[in-house]
């Protein structure tokens, strides 16, 4: 019955994923265009926030070349220029520098320099999982045509749940976590880990069995 249940499931999904890559393939062609809209509706939906009113949005926007004077207006900026909204976010402020609060916060991995902290939005998220769910195996089928409509691969992400509170109420966790945690019922048909393994709080523990189920599987 799992099997009669299962390829439907399959079938849908490549047919989504491989109907993503068409949709950036067309896009990407038009990547001018599409860059444009998408400043557009950003500068659109943050005209209000406090960023929106520093930088003047709304005068960008009715601008006859939105993208050149955003040029002009905003100048090139990394994460030390955004370190005072981004702590006031983390402080519970809201529209700072988009509409509302976030979801959550996420901390970088500290590789390079100290570990910062990035508000994540619901439209980010969403994204992200459009990207990794749907795009990422349209493009591995892509570059893999023998691929079989059930392999699976490894997925070396964590879903646990955060676990660190910011001043203003926002949860601090991974990137990875919420996204993941929307698909996990999916996971037995997507990656070789089960479920569990991505809940699981000891992350290099979740790692190690990641890696373990990834050597192990053979479909």
């Amino acid at each position: 019955m799992k099997s009669l249940l299962t390829y439907p499931f399959l079938l849908s999904w490549r047919a989504l994923s491989r109907y993503m890559l068409r949709r950036f393939h067309r896009r990407a062609a038009n990547g001018a265009r599409v860059n444009q809209a998408a400043l557009v509706q950003i500068l659109t939906k943050a005209r209000d926030t406090d960023i929106g009113v520093r930088f003047g949005f709304r005068e960008i926007l009715a601008a006859a070349d939105p993208v050149a004077v955003f040029r002009e207006r905003v100048p090139l900026r990394d994460y030390a220029d955004h370190a005072d909204d981004i702590q006031a976010i983390a402080n519970g402020a809201a529209d700072v520098l988009f509409p509302g609060l976030p979801i959550m916060f996420v901390a970088t991995s500290g590789t390079s320099a100290d570990p910062k902290i990035l508000p994540l939005t619901l439209s980010q998220q969403r994204r992200t999982l459009q990207h990794i769910a749907l795009l990422a195996p349209a493009i591995r089928w892509q570059a893999a045509p023998k691929l079989r409509l059930n392999q699976r691969s490894i997925n070396l992400m964590l879903a646990s749940s955060p676990s660190n509170t910011l001043p203003g109420g926002v949860k601090l966790g991974m990137s990875s976590a919420g996204g993941i945690r929307k698909v996990l019922r999916a996971a037995p048909y997507l990656w070789a880990s089960p479920a569990d393994v991505f809940e699981l709080e000891d992350h290099a523990a979740a790692l190690y069995l990641h890696t373990l189920f990834g050597l192990q599987d053979d479909s």
